[in-house]
């Protein structure tokens, strides 16, 4: 390999970096559809467009001041930027990597995307923004534990399926046979203690009936004369 076509094997390499670069500044301002176009072997005036959107007019200056602002002070500092004052479409020209910061409305009305639709496209996508977004493993956790309080016994849920045993239909069966059984052998015992008490109580009464009934046939002769 020449020194040439090892500078420009740098170069493209390079410009690529650099394209990846300006569409994580488009990230850190909330843009919206980012693409990166490749246009080696497509056109000569630059390797690759970086395109975006925002919904406001304000919002396409703030993107288009970051680029400008983070890559003055490297050796990628834009050469031009175009559009600041309309803020509809600012072309942000760093020679090798040319990012494109439009209006939303302004982009679907030039589709530069669909003009060079045989360029191979890589879409920019705010992974980092995802993950703070995402709700906390403890928010997670407690979600299944209201679920069951709600729909005791049903399933497809983890914290029901671990305490099935308690809460669900099954669990239900198997708490009422087990009390069923250590209450069995304390009825059989108030059953045996009732009936004891039955007979005690009717021996009692008879034997009072019969001193009774004696009492009554021993009086003395002269009352009943």
């Amino acid at each position: 390999m020449t020194n040439t076509s090892k500078r420009m094997a740098r170069k493209k390499a390079d410009a690529h970096s650099l394209a990846r670069r300006l569409a994580q500044l488009a990230v850190e301002k909330k843009a919206e559809d980012i693409l990166i176009l490749d246009l080696r072997g497509l056109s000569s005036a630059c390797d690759f467009f970086v395109i975006c959107s925002a919904p406001s007019e304000q919002q396409v200056k703030a993107i288009a001041d970051h680029m400008e602002a983070e890559l003055h002070p490297t050796p990628d500092r834009p050469w031009h930027v175009e559009g600041r004052a309309q803020r509809r479409w600012v072309l942000v020209d760093c020679v090798d990597v040319v990012a494109h910061v439009f209006h939303k409305e302004t982009r679907e009305y030039y589709m530069l995307e669909r003009l060079w639709a045989d360029a191979p496209r890589e879409e920019i996508k705010d992974e980092p923004a995802r993950k703070r977004q995402a709700p906390e493993p403890e928010a997670q956790s407690l979600a299944p534990q209201v679920e069951t309080r709600g729909h005791a016994g049903t399933q497809g849920h983890a914290e029901t399926q671990g305490h099935a045993e308690t809460q669900g239909p099954a669990g239900m069966r198997s708490a009422r046979s087990s009390s069923a059984k250590s209450t069995a052998p304390a009825t059989r015992t108030a059953k045996k203690t009732t009936k004891k008490t039955a007979k005690a109580t009717a021996k009692k009464s008879s034997g009072k009936s019969a001193k009774k009934t004696g009492t009554r046939s021993r009086k003395p002769p002269e009352d009943r004369a």
